[in-house]
């Protein structure tokens, strides 16, 4: 596989950088996600609890939670399986 670097225009990475108050760099990871103003940014890298949607919203997350409550009622094992990142 061959990469290709194609870094954003030089003057929105360095309006980012200021304007967020963030490195180069860091400007021209956020500006790669879509977060092109400094409140987006911000709100990128200092979450509040208050912002994140309601859990439930996501498909059988209810069914998942109420099969958890039973396993721990019945104090059956439960094993949890992950990935590398950070979903």
């Amino acid at each position: 596989m061959r990469w290709t670097h194609t870094p954003p225009p030089e003057g929105d990475v360095e309006a980012l950088s200021r304007q967020a108050e963030v490195s180069r760099a860091l400007a021209e990871l956020l500006l790669r996600a879509g977060l092109t103003v400094p409140d987006a940014a911000a709100g990128f890298l200092q979450p509040a609890l208050s912002a994140l949607n309601d859990p439930f919203l996501l498909p059988n997350v209810t069914e998942a939670t109420d099969r958890l409550c039973r396993a721990i009622a019945a104090r059956e094992e439960i094993i949890v399986l992950g990935d590398y990142d950070v979903d």
